[in-house]
């Protein structure tokens, strides 16, 4: 991530020349070749200005580029591009995020799941199973086994 004082094509680029010579592909020559690709962003399309009003020039030459194991690994993650302030350039926030079916939950227990008709007969039907291993064991396959088969579960 940062700023690769390029842009990709001439939809990155507002105001200035519109020539656009061969040289100029060599940024999206490059990220084709790596493989990698810009991040969800949202803010500041273009990230940087001359900060000239009488001649605005504004274009995105600050960029986070991902590849494909990271949007695997981390497919909720963007990128946030501020509105400038004292610099020329927008400064960028990324929020790294995995896909929260991927985490575990932590086991919670609600008292009202005590007050449900089926509650008692649910936990009785697991806790009467033995599996014959070591206690701790038990508990924990009897406790999974509970947050799968019931409808108490969050």
């Amino acid at each position: 991530m940062g700023n690769f004082n390029a842009i990709r094509n001439q939809l990155e680029r507002l105001g200035g020349s519109t020539t656009w010579t061969g040289h100029m592909d060599r940024l999206e020559t490059c990220i084709q070749e790596a493989k990698v690709d810009d991040l969800w962003y949202f803010g500041m399309h273009y990230t940087w200005t001359n900060q000239c009003p009488e001649n605005l020039i504004m274009q995105k030459l600050d960029r986070v580029l991902v590849n494909k194991k990271w949007n695997l690994t981390f497919p909720l993650s963007k990128a946030r591009f501020l509105p400038s302030g004292m610099s020329d350039h927008s400064p960028m926030v990324v929020k790294v995020a995995r896909n929260d079916q991927n985490i575990k939950k932590p086991f919670r227990f609600f008292d009202m799941w005590m007050d449900h008709e089926e509650f008692m007969p649910v936990v009785k039907k697991v806790w009467d199973q033995n599996s014959g291993c070591c206690p701790m064991y038990q508990l924990c396959c009897k406790l999974r086994k509970l947050n799968r088969n019931s409808n108490f579960s969050i």
